[in-house]
């Protein structure tokens, strides 16, 4: 038993040895009410160290399990009054813009030669520009959809082939419908 608290005091010193600094063992002003030693001095009444045991490993006991450390929590970015947070741009095409974009001309011009039974040289554009739309239906609802509320930036193609207009609406990322029916137009543009 004895052993076992010369073994616990041993640890302890250690452990609260190593929680101090080098800053802290050497300091250029003493404490209030402590007397400066000359660092060669030895002390008075020298009294020999206690020889330590070490147990063997049959009466040391089981080792205990050191304590795991908290992960530091993370801190948070300090932002100043009135900074704005911009999100990383991501791979998203430009914004509509002037023309349609080449990809989505192509496209819509090779769904509407396969409608109307002829080759794209053919056909003829009417209408080819970049709108803002003022919800998810493109202004061409079909009926039992829910559509996004909001404005859509995209596009309005209108094509003619044998006398037949074909109206197409785009969004911004290409994705385009036939429109049969329309039941709006962007706003500030005219029908024809």
């Amino acid at each position: 038993m004895r052993t076992g608290v010369l073994v616990a005091a041993a640890v302890l010193a250690l452990a609260v040895s190593g929680c101090g600094t080098e800053d802290d063992a050497v300091t250029g002003t003493p404490e209030p009410g402590a007397t400066e030693l000359d660092e060669t001095a030895t002390p008075a009444d020298p009294t020999p160290a206690p020889e330590e045991t070490v147990p063997d490993e049959e009466t040391r006991g089981p080792t205990p399990e050191p304590e795991p450390t908290p992960e530091p929590e993370p801190t948070k970015p300090e932002r100043t009054p009135g900074e704005r947070i911009t999100p990383a741009p991501t791979e998203a095409p430009p914004p509509a813009t002037g023309e349609v974009p080449e990809q989505f001309m192509n496209d819509v011009l090779a769904d509407a030669a396969d409608r109307a039974s002829v080759s794209t040289g053919d056909l003829t554009v009417i209408r080819a520009q970049a709108v803002q739309w003022p919800d998810g239906s493109l202004g061409c609802p079909e009926p039992g959809q829910m559509y996004t509320q909001a404005l859509v930036d995209g596009y309005w193609v209108e094509l003619e082939a044998a006398g037949k207009v074909y109206d197409y609406r785009l969004n911004d990322q290409g994705m385009f419908r036939w429109c049969t029916s329309p039941t709006l137009t962007p706003p500030g543009h005219d029908t024809r």
